[in-house]
């Protein structure tokens, strides 16, 4: 198993860094237990929610409108949104079963929402609430969101503020806005391109874009969808931040370009050794060449860089260090709440490692049978 290090900076009313330092800098969270192996990270308003690989959802932070999901049955507390937060990691629930929530297969988290798809991608599950939408404090069946007769699965989810939308079979988009009829829209008949599905679906914070699996980007432009051709450029990636409408795009160049979501806004740009994280009203950078992540607009601590705020970039010196340190890790990823943020280091393999696994895998492949514990001997 690869170590991981998670690492979290920024406000902590509701205790989502999970540990008490409140300096402006990044430090490793206290409440995640070792033996837990965590594969995915999602961070709300202020609540974050963890996927381990046993494909259960762990919960930490704000949850005064269920958007947790670890509490049984119904509380005065979630009508008054008065439920407290979770200050210790805590595995999320069915409502449904009164069991842990299981067969999770994809998840995301909007402002005081989550989402998940759960058993094998056919499943729409949902915990609390978008606007005046309340649901249970625990995550039940999203009865508008079900496949057709001649749909097979869900295979995309992604969260805004009060939103969210689903990808079926790579071709239809189902997008829920908070006091809004459910949306279905047919990518093919938008793309007029029978073999072009979609790659990647990010929402911003009231609205979604969706890369195709020909590099076109496309958008929500109020109920329409809208081929989105401001960079005059090929996009092979959308970074969106769910809770605004800050967004970054990498080009089949290498550069990112952005800046708030709006097709006729200049996009500032940075080179192909950077990669540009949206937060809420701010960016971070992460410049893979040095191995080093910058930040602006710190208005909370959010970005690891102290508290002092301004639109200059300043180094996030701790999670830096521990880069230059531990060359052996690298980003798995990095993502970001609204006044917090929440970064996972992983340990690379070593020469050594990938070696034996190679020799191993020849192994099998030559000889057509199982691995014996003695073929660890011979590499």
């Amino acid at each position: 198993m690869k170590k991981k290090i998670f690492l979290s900076s920024g406000r902590n009313d509701s205790y989502q860094l999970g540990h008490n330092k409140q300096d402006g800098c990044y430090h490793e969270m206290e409440v995640i237990p070792t033996n837990l192996q965590i594969k995915k990270v999602e961070c709300g308003r202020s609540h974050v929610i963890f996927q381990t690989n046993d494909n259960e959802l762990y919960a930490l932070g704000r949850n005064d409108h269920g958007q947790c999901g670890v509490v049984l049955g119904d509380h005065n507390e979630l009508r008054n949104h008065t439920l407290p937060p979770i200050q210790q990691l805590t595995i999320c629930l069915n409502e449904e079963t009164n069991s842990p929530l299981t067969n999770v297969n994809d998840f995301s988290v909007g402002w005081f929402h989550t989402v998940a798809l759960c058993n094998n991608f056919t499943k729409v599950m949902f915990t609390g609430s978008y606007i005046s939408l309340l649901y249970k404090s625990a995550f039940i069946n999203h009865s508008e969101m079900k496949l057709k007769e001649n749909q097979l699965k869900f295979t995309k989810v992604s969260s805004g503020c009060h939103c969210f939308a689903v990808a079926i079979d790579d071709r239809y988009i189902l997008f829920k806005p908070s006091e809004s009829e459910l949306n279905e829209f047919d990518v093919l008949t938008v793309t007029q391109n029978n073999s072009c599905l979609i790659k990647q679906l990010e929402c911003t914070s009231s609205a979604f874009l969706f890369l195709t699996s020909d590099n076109s980007c496309y958008c929500l432009n109020g109920i329409n969808l809208k081929k989105f051709e401001n960079l005059k450029k090929e996009i092979v990636k959308i970074t969106a931040c769910g809770l605004s409408a800050d967004i970054s795009f990498k080009t089949i160049d290498g550069y990112n370009y952005y800046s708030s979501f709006n097709e006729n806004v200049n996009y500032r740009e940075k080179n192909e050794m950077f990669d540009v994280i949206p937060y809420y009203f701010c960016f971070q950078y992460y410049n893979r060449q040095e191995r080093k992540i910058y930040g602006n607009r710190n208005s909370d601590g959010q970005l690891g860089v102290g508290l002092a705020n301004g639109s200059d970039e300043r180094p996030a010196i701790y999670v830096n260090e521990l880069l230059k340190n531990n060359p052996n890790f690298n980003i798995e990823t990095i993502c970001s709440g609204c006044d917090f943020s929440v970064i996972v280091l992983e340990e690379q393999e070593t020469r050594e490692e990938k070696r034996m696994k190679d020799n191993l895998f020849l192994i099998l492949l030559n000889n057509n049978r199982t691995l014996h514990v003695s073929d660890i001997f011979i590499c």
